[in-house]
């Protein structure tokens, strides 16, 4: 636990993990990760639920190692590969 630190990455508009679910996403179970807050604009979301949403552009704050970090890196801050226009439809409430 000494390793792990705090970490902050935004949320490529079009990452894989956007328009999912936290649990959805399986950061924590699959990669070890922590999300302690979210920042979206001006909103501070500490804590989120596992159904809290995760939009194009938030910024995520990470508990983890830099292998766990790293290990998931390309899911938050590149894009999906073959992007489609039925995933941007499928984000809720995202303007």
């Amino acid at each position: 636990p000494w390793d792990s630190h705090l970490v902050r990455m935004s949320v490529h508009p079009n990452a894989p993990v956007a328009g999912h679910r936290l649990r959805e996403t399986e950061l924590r179970t699959r990669y070890g990760l922590n999300v302690v807050a979210i920042r979206r604009g001006s909103q501070a979301i500490v804590a989120p639920k596992p159904d809290q949403q995760i939009f194009p552009q938030d910024e995520l704050l990470f508990l983890g190692t830099d292998a766990q970090l790293d290990s998931a890196r390309h899911l938050i801050e590149e894009p999906r590969q073959g992007s489609s226009k039925a995933h941007e439809a499928s984000i809720e409430g995202y303007e």
